[in-house]
């Protein structure tokens, strides 16, 4: 009777040693709108810290300021400053935001698509650093959208996002919808 317990025992509890020890890292990525060309998680949510510097690219527009500073201040980082590259300073976490192309997002310690259609962006969140970069200022717009919906109270996934339109024209495909 004992050997049949401790057998039943055993198959109950061996399907959890299956488990891997890294199952966090195969958590899914998170659901953003439109749905991305490409979007992959790379482990358990990243806390933010109380502060952040925002390094923007002297050409980006106050909007996009505004929109990544309101996306972090929502997201319950209490001091974001705002600087242009070659003005920054040592801050726990680094949100880099503009072109694909400039020194800035290349200062970045991460691997950049060579180049993206108009309007496309590339986006990572990972421990210490954002990178918002967009192959124009519209891209860089989008990027800053998609940041919005990864944003959560004192967190976001760690995530690399790289989205462009399908088509060159936007609407082209719910307009054709319509009777005639």
């Amino acid at each position: 009777m004992r050997t049949h317990a401790l057998l039943a025992g055993v198959a109950v509890l061996f399907p959890l040693l299956a488990v891997p020890a890294n199952a966090g890292d195969s958590l899914p990525p998170p659901e953003v709108w439109p749905l991305p060309h490409q979007i992959t998680r790379s482990g358990a949510d990243v806390v933010l810290p109380a502060s952040a510097l925002v390094v923007v690219d002297a050409g980006t527009d106050q909007s996009t300021r505004d929109g990544v500073e309101d996306v972090l201040g929502d997201g319950g980082v209490g001091t974001v400053e705002v600087v242009e590259y070659g003005h920054e300073h040592a801050s726990p976490l680094k949100v880099r935001v503009g072109a694909l192309s400039g020194a800035n997002i290349h200062a970045a310690a991460v691997t950049l698509p060579a180049s993206l259609p108009a309007e496309g962006y590339y986006l990572t969140a990972r421990p210490g650093e954002i990178v918002l970069a967009g192959a124009d200022a519209d891209g860089t717009f989008h990027a800053t959208q998609t940041f919005w919906q990864l944003m959560q109270p004192g967190k976001i996934a760690p995530v690399t996002v790289t989205d462009y339109p399908s088509f060159p024209v936007r609407g082209v495909v719910e307009g054709s919808y319509r009777p005639q």
